[in-house]
């Protein structure tokens, strides 16, 4: 029964309070007795924190997450975390894809999907541990170390940009109020400045550095300590800083290492990476992908219509797209202009398809709708959400949820049960959508009864059938004492 609440609310995080209260109610209203099954919620708080499926976010509220945790160990590299101290935060942020398709809403939920299935890891490459809430350790994991580390490759630097330097490195809120981290630091703090003596790197050691550098224009930064560590035997540990890399002719950033002759890191870009005619980002490094830095350049691109995204992560020049489709510019435009006139509150280039042909416009697509979405939303008042299989676009941000469209869908078929609910919206836009997930967002955003025929309770007891819920009942139940 505590899984069947979950599993009615999961869309919708509870704190335990609520929890209990939502409990009792479920108790009440199939006139179950109280007295007999009243669980004592603090153990079942416990249970929570380790048990599968479940998660706690930022704020301390609990709610069924559906996350496959094979996927999420299969898809995150956490060999580029080696010997970090690091928020579970920072892990989010860079794979906010996946994220989004597993339903993970923040750091924190992220963390105890990694605490309850951490026997998926690998433990002889390095220990992974969880500490307390969303911070985690790989490896040989040294705040200190880090923290001093980070500092001699940005000093000088005032104090709150160290923190939010620190922070954007390692994803660790409130760093500043972490003795460990501001005892390291103390003896380089000075009239509001964190510094430490610029120390250069050994000439014998500067030039094989430099000739190892020389194999690549990018790099990075545990690519470079590592190189560091094995070629500069004759330098300090603190040679390893903005100063000393500027004077061998490379840029020390938070992250990442590249060739001081670019001049800047958007030169970069531009020079190796956007020169490409084709550009397809599964090939690149993920640690490239999530810079705030690259995210910036390639969003301007895409809205200057200097690169149309023709499958998912790929990406073509618009003379490329002219040589390939027959596609000019003024073509996509055209399309742009012709989705700007369209009526209907929801679409993608599948729902629209029929219409595309009335009007001709679609020929030079070659059928791929992919290809159309996309040009369709690389525009300022075009707004987009990314679900399983495909995208769905609206030119109102408020307006794009997965319960807004189907509302919509009801509105213009009518109400029917959540199965045929969900067959219409994946036929609609081409998506493949469960059918749980349509009725959690249902039930999350109170539209079950209005835009469904199927009973909810019904819904839940053939769900929890299937669900491993791992727990042995009596556990949970109201101490007694004799």
């Amino acid at each position: 029964m505590v899984y069947r609440v979950l599993l009615s609310n999961s869309d919708c995080a509870m704190s335990l309070e609520e929890f209990e209260i939502e409990y009792n109610n479920y108790l009440e209203r199939r006139n179950y007795p109280k007295e007999r099954l009243a669980i004592n919620i603090r153990t079942v708080s416990n249970h929570f924190r380790c048990a599968h499926h479940i998660v706690f976010d930022k704020e301390n509220r609990v709610r069924y997450c559906e996350a496959d945790p094979k996927v999420i160990w299969d898809s995150i590299d956490f060999n580029q975390y080696k010997d970090l101290i690091i928020s579970a935060e920072l892990i989010y942020k860079d794979y906010a894809d996946l994220m989004d398709d597993q339903d993970i809403r923040d750091g924190y939920e992220l963390f105890y999907v990694i605490k309850s299935s951490l026997d998926y890891w690998d433990c002889t490459e390095f220990e992974i541990s969880c500490r307390r809430v969303p911070v985690m350790v790989l490896g040989q994991g040294d705040e200190a170390k880090q923290a001093l580390q980070l500092l001699k490759e940005i000093s000088p630097i005032d104090f709150n940009g160290y923190y939010e330097a620190y922070e954007e490195r390692f994803g660790v809120r409130s760093a500043n109020g972490n003795p460990v981290i501001t005892g390291a630091l103390v003896h380089y703090y000075l009239d509001g400045e964190y510094s430490v003596d610029v120390t250069a790197i050994e000439s014998d050691d500067a030039e094989q550095l430099c000739k190892e550098l020389s194999r690549k224009n990018f790099w990075f930064n545990d690519e470079v300590e590592k190189l560091f560590r094995e070629i500069c035997t004759h330098s300090s540990e603190d040679a390893f800083n903005k100063a000393a890399f500027k004077r061998i002719g490379y840029s020390l950033n938070i992250g990442y290492v590249y060739n001081d002759d670019y001049g800047t890191v958007v030169n970069y870009f531009d020079q190796e990476i956007f020169s490409n005619e084709i550009l397809d980002l599964n090939e690149y490094d993920r640690r490239l992908l999530v810079l705030s830095a690259f995210e910036a350049a390639l969003y301007k691109k895409r809205m200057d219509l200097e690169y149309i995204e023709v499958a998912p992560r790929v990406y073509m020049t618009v003379s490329e797209l002219e040589r390939r489709y027959g596609l000019s510019i003024e073509d996509i435009r055209d399309l742009q202009e012709w989705i700007n006139k369209y009526d209907k509150k929801y679409f993608n280039a599948h729902s629209v398809w029929n219409e595309l042909r009335v009007v001709g416009i679609e020929k030079k697509l070659q059928e791929n709708e992919w290809l159309c979405t996309c040009i369709f939303r690389q525009q300022q008042t075009v707004f987009s959400q990314q679900v399983a299989g495909g995208i769905i676009l609206c030119k109102s941000s408020s307006d794009l949820n997965l319960g807004a469209v189907c509302q919509w869908l009801v509105e213009t078929n009518g109400k029917m049960s959540v199965q045929n609910l969900t067959t219409v919206f994946n036929e609609t836009f081409a998506t493949r959508i469960p059918v749980c997930k349509i009725a959690e967002k249902l039930k999350s955003n109170g539209l079950w009864d209005i835009l469904v025929t199927d009973s909810f309770d019904d819904f839940i007891d053939n769900l929890v059938v299937t669900t491993d819920a791992d727990m042995d009942v009596d556990d949970l139940l109201q101490e007694e004492f004799f």
